[in-house]
């Protein structure tokens, strides 16, 4: 399955990728922490909606602004705090800013304790989360491994 756009905003895209969505968010120095208080909002909104859809959100802040304010770090904590309700894992990918590692960290743990982690390595992030994801709820077809027509022993 190849990936499709839920969401683009100013700072950030929303992907769904097979199970698991993808929200990235990058620096704009342009805009004013008001909107970026509002796009925080507005990410909020779009991620929570996918919890009912995805098995699990790459919530990758690498390229995001390294310190964030009040207003935004709120933002950040309903939206990880969505996917800790709804039981799907979030990994959250920061860049090496020791700020942004330890506000996101501070975040996770209130937010998410069971579902979210913080990550500095891309490959680290998505082998995690692909670990956790929960099963899709499907009819059982280990019957049919030996193909139709075919008992098994």
């Amino acid at each position: 399955m190849s990936k499709s756009i839920v969401k683009e905003g100013d700072n950030y895209r929303v992907e769904l990728d097979g199970d698991i969505a993808h929200c990235t968010v990058w620096s704009r120095p342009d805009l004013t922490s008001e909107t970026g208080a509002q796009l925080a909002a507005e990410k909020v909104a779009i991620c929570s909606a996918l919890t009912s859809t995805a098995l699990g959100l790459l919530f990758d802040l690498r390229e995001a602004p390294k310190v964030t304010g009040p207003r935004t770090q709120n933002s950040l904590e309903l939206l990880i705090g969505a996917w800790e309700t709804a039981a799907r894992p979030i990994a959250i990918l920061v860049g090496p800013a020791p700020m942004q590692r330890l506000q996101l960290t501070r975040l996770a743990r209130a937010a998410a304790p069971r579902h979210g982690e913080v990550f500095v390595e891309f490959a680290l992030a998505l082998e995690w989360l692909e670990q956790r994801l929960p099963a899709r709820t499907a009819p059982q077809v280990s019957s049919l491994r030996d193909g139709p027509g075919k008992r098994r022993s």
